[in-house]
C-alpha cells in the first residue's frame, strides 16, 4: 500500500496498569464496544475499504508496535489504528493485532465504528476521522477485587510509581515505560504507562497525568465503591450499575452489593429492569442503556415522623446545608459529600449527598428535564466560575424571569448576563455543542500594535482553553504581561453538560473566530450557548478588581 493512500493521521491511547506480580499470559480479551451510530451495507464500498485497511494495519503494526491509516473517500472512508503494548515482540504483536481485527468484525459485523482491547494490543476503526482527537468515550476501568491492608499507603505508592513512569514514558522513543517499587521485604508493586507515538512529549505527559488523576475512581484502596457494565447485544443486552455509600469500606461495600444483587433477583425474577436500595448501597439493571442519564422515575421519600419546633428556620438550614453539599459532591471524585451545621448550642444537623458516577459532574449538579416528549422541558443554568453563590442565585432568578417575559410562548430560548446564562428547550440538547446561538462583543478601541496583541490574545486564550477543559467547573482565568506595566486578562468557560473533549472542541472553535470578532480590539468576547471567552486589558474577574 502506497503512502499516498494512507493518511498521516493521529490518535491517542493512554493506558496504565499496576500489578502485584508480573504475569505474562496468552491473548486476553478485555473489552469491546460497537458504535451505536450508522451501519454499513454488506459488500458495499465501506466494507471494501475496511477490509483493505485491516490487512494494511495487520502488516504495518508489528514491526514498530503502532499503525494507523485511512482508505477511501468520504462518506465511505475507513480510518483505523492498532497499538501493541511496548514490551511485545513483533510476533506477539502480530498475533494480537490479527486476532483483534478478526474478532471485532465478528462482534460488530456491520458497525461503521468499533474498538476492541486485549492485554497486548488494541484495534479501532471508524468512518469518522478520529485521528488526533482524544477518545474519552471509549474508556473503562479494571481492578483486582482483592483489597490491600493499608490502602492509604498503597495508594500513595501507586501514585508515586505511575507519576514517575509518566515522566519516563514522555522521554522514551516509544512513549512507553515500565517499572517497579518495593513495598516491603516480600511485596513489589509493578506499573506501566504508554502513549501513542504520534503525540508530542508534552501531550503524552499531560494525558498520562490526566488518567493517573482518575485512580480514585478506578482502583482506590480506600472507602467507597462503584461499578457499571454492559453485556450482550440488543435486544438482549443487560446494563447494570452498583453504588456503595461513600463512607463504606471495601468489605462492607462487597457484602452489601452481593446481598443486593441476590435479593433483587428473588423479588423481580423475570423483570428486564429493576432497582434495589439499601442503607449502604444500591443495585440496578435494565435492558435499556441508562448510563449518564438522570433517573427521575425511580424515586421515593423517607422521613422521621417527629417534627421540629421551628420548621421555617429548620427548613432554611436544611436547604443551605444540602445545597453546599451538592456543590461539594460535584467537585468530589466519588460524587459524595457529608457535612454538618450547628442549629443551636447543643444541636447539630448532619447531611449527605451522592450521585452515581456514570453521570457527569454537571448532570450531578445543575441541569434538568421534566415531563415526557413532546411536552418535555429541558433546561440549564450556568454562572460564571468566579461568581459567589448569592450572586449566582440573584442572576439565575432574574434571568429565568426575564426570558419568560421576552419569549412568553417560545418552546426554546436563551438569555445571557455578565454573570450567568439561562436556557431551555423542548429538545434534548445536553452534551451537544450549540453553535446556533452565538454572538460577538468587543471594545471599540483599537490597540497600537494589533499583530503582536492578537498573537498574545490567541496564546492566552488557547492556554486557558487547555486549563478549562480539565477543570471540574470547565472554567479558567489567567493573565499575561504585555510590557510597560500592562497586562492582558482572559477567561474561558463551558457549560458543564459537555464532556472535557467537547469543551475543548467548543473553545477551540470560538477562539478561531477571533479575527472576525475582535481583531486588534482592546477587549472582546465570543459567546455561544455552550462556551464563551472574554479578554480585556483590565481585570474583570471577581477577586482581581
Amino acid at each position: 500500500m502506497s503512502s499516498s493512500r494512507v493518511s498521516s493521521s493521529l490518535y491517542l491511547l493512554i493506558t496504565f496498569a499496576f500489578l502485584l506480580q508480573n504475569v505474562l499470559g496468552r491473548e486476553n480479551l478485555l473489552n469491546h464496544k460497537c458504535s451505536k451510530s450508522e451501519n454499513f451495507t454488506a459488500k458495499g464500498p465501506y466494507e471494501s475499504n475496511l477490509n483493505k485497511l485491516t490487512a494494511y494495519l495487520n502488516y504495518q503494526t508489528p514491526p514498530t508496535g503502532f499503525g494507523k491509516g485511512s482508505l477511501g473517500q468520504k462518506p465511505s472512508q475507513a480510518n483505523g489504528i492498532a497499538l501493541c503494548r511496548g514490551d511485545m515482540s513483533s510476533s506477539e504483536c502480530k498475533n494480537c493485532v490479527v486476532e483483534a481485527s478478526s474478532e471485532i468484525r465478528k462482534r460488530c459485523p456491520y458497525n461503521k465504528a468499533a474498538i476492541i482491547w486485549y492485554d497486548n494490543c488494541l484495534f479501532k476503526y471508524s468512518d469518522k476521522d478520529f485521528f488526533g482527537k482524544t477518545d474519552s468515550e471509549n474508556k473503562f476501568y479494571m481492578w483486582n477485587t482483592q483489597s490491600v491492608s493499608d490502602p492509604e499507603t498503597f495508594n500513595q505508592n501507586t501514585r508515586e510509581l505511575l507519576s514517575q513512569l509518566a515522566k519516563e514514558a514522555q522521554a522514551d522513543s516509544k512513549f512507553y515505560a515500565a517499572g517497579q517499587k518495593e513495598l516491603n521485604e516480600s511485596t513489589t508493586l509493578y506499573g506501566m504507562t504508554q502513549c501513542t507515538r504520534d503525540l508530542s512529549s508534552y501531550e503524552c505527559k499531560k494525558c498520562l497525568d490526566g488518567i493517573i488523576g482518575e485512580l480514585p475512581d478506578c482502583c482506590d484502596g480506600k472507602q467507597g465503591g462503584f461499578g457499571k457494565g454492559s453485556l450482550g447485544q440488543k435486544p438482549n443486552q443487560a446494563n447494570g450499575l452498583a453504588l456503595c455509600r461513600g463512607d463504606m469500606t471495601s468489605s462492607d461495600c462487597k457484602t452489601c452489593v452481593v446481598e443486593a444483587s441476590s435479593e433483587i433477583r428473588k423479588r423481580c425474577p423475570n423483570n428486564k429492569a429493576a432497582i434495589i436500595w439499601y442503607d449502604n448501597c444500591l443495585f440496578k439493571y435494565s435492558d435499556k442503556d441508562f448510563f449518564g442519564k438522570i433517573d427521575n422515575q425511580n424515586k421515593f421519600y423517607m422521613y422521621n415522623t417527629r417534627s421540629v419546633s421551628d420548621p421555617e428556620a429548620f427548613n432554611q438550614n436544611t436547604k443551605e446545608l444540602l445545597s453546599q453539599l451538592a456543590k461539594d459532591a460535584q467537585a468530589d471524585s466519588k460524587f459524595y459529600a457529608v457535612g454538618q451545621i450547628g442549629l443551636d448550642g447543643s444541636t447539630e444537623l448532619y447531611g449527605l449527598t451522592q450521585c452515581t458516577r456514570d453521570l457527569s459532574s454537571y448532570e450531578c449538579f445543575g441541569k434538568g428535564a421534566l415531563g415526557q416528549k413532546p411536552n418535555q422541558a429541558n433546561g440549564l443554568a450556568l454562572c460564571r466560575g468566579d461568581v459567589s453563590s448569592s450572586d449566582c442565585k440573584t442572576c439565575v432568578v432574574e434571568a429565568s424571569s426575564e426570558i419568560r417575559k421576552r419569549c412568553p410562548y417560545n418552546k426554546a430560548a436563551i438569555i445571557w448576563y455578565d454573570y450567568c446564562l439561562y436556557k431551555y428547550t423542548d429538545k434534548d440538547f445536553f452534551g451537544k455543542i450549540e453553535n446556533q446561538n452565538k454572538f460577538y462583543l468587543y471594545n471599540v478601541r483599537s490597540v497600537s500594535e494589533p499583530e503582536a496583541f492578537n498573537k498574545n490574545t490567541r496564546e492566552l486564550l488557547s492556554q486557558l482553553a487547555k486549563e478549562a477543559h480539565v477543570a471540574s467547573k470547565l472554567y479558567a482565568v489567567g493573565e499575561v504581561e504585555l510590557g510597560e506595566s500592562k497586562k492582558l486578562y482572559g477567561l474561558t468557560q463551558c457549560t458543564r453538560d459537555l464532556s472535557s473533549y467537547e469543551c475543548k472542541k467548543c473553545l477551540d472553535g470560538i477562539i478561531g473566530e477571533l479575527p472576525k470578532c475582535c481583531d486588534g480590539k482592546e477587549g472582546g468576547r465570543v459567546i455561544s450557548g455552550s462556551c464563551n471567552f472574554r479578554y480585556e486589558i483590565y481585570p474583570f474577574v471577581n477577586g482581581d478588581n
